[in-house]
């Protein structure tokens, strides 16, 4: 029997899986207004995706915060904490996709710049844990996205090659990391709409992840 295309399927979590950026971005703003830093898109757009190792320096070298990156982050993440108590919600066709990929056999990773914790917390939250083989978060890796760590460890983490791996992504650093990584790449925009340079580096664009489903039936 002839090997299907796509073995696997990775997964960015923020603005793909779960509608959290708005909070994200929302927190950002409360922070900068509460502790006086004029936080903008210059900080918001760009850190999209990336690890807190990387999104400190470029908050730090933007700003020069008189305050600790850690303490700031505490901050904006009370705000965070908050908004996540009233519920996340998941984006448009998740679990139809998470359960066609279950009853299918392929194999199902998480890879989130999010640290590993609250990737955690928020798959349990939404009752998401339970599909997923491997989960490698922001903190499990040296270099973040648009770098191709993530990716490279969760296809070694779920025993397939990058080749034979789909990333899913919403920012422009993640699909460059999917590419970097040699996987193929479909965009489901978020908050940021593609561009003609990132529609020309993507597999597929979908407006929703159950678009991916038939999608996939074609590659198979």
């Amino acid at each position: 029997m002839e090997q299907r295309k796509i073995q696997a399927v990775l997964f960015d979590m923020d603005g793909l899986m779960f509608d959290t950026e708005k909070i994200y971005m929302d927190a950002w703003k409360r922070t900068g207004e509460l502790l006086n830093i004029p936080i903008g898109d210059e900080f918001l757009i760009p850190s999209r995706g990336m690890i807190r190792a990387d999104s400190r320096q470029l908050f730090e070298r933007l700003y020069h915060p008189d305050m600790s990156y850690e303490e700031i982050i505490n901050v904006r993440q009370q705000f965070v904490e908050k908004e996540f108590e009233k519920g996340v919600e998941c984006k448009t066709g998740l679990k139809e996709l998470l359960i066609y990929l279950k009853k299918e056999r392929y194999a199902i990773a998480l890879a989130t710049s999010t640290p590993r914790e609250r990737a955690i917390k928020l798959l349990q939250q939404t009752k998401t844990e339970e599909y997923f083989d491997a989960l490698v978060c922001g903190d499990m890796v040296q270099k973040g996205k648009p770098e191709p760590d993530i990716f490279l460890r969760a296809a070694k983490e779920v025993k397939k090659e990058p080749v034979h791996c789909l990333v899913l992504e919403d920012s422009k650093n993640g699909i460059m990391a999917g590419k970097r990584a040699g996987c193929k790449v479909i965009m489901i925009p978020d908050l940021i709409p593609a561009t003609k340079e990132i529609e020309e580096m993507v597999d597929a664009r979908f407006d929703t992840l159950f678009q991916v489903i038939p999608w996939l039936q074609e590659e198979s």
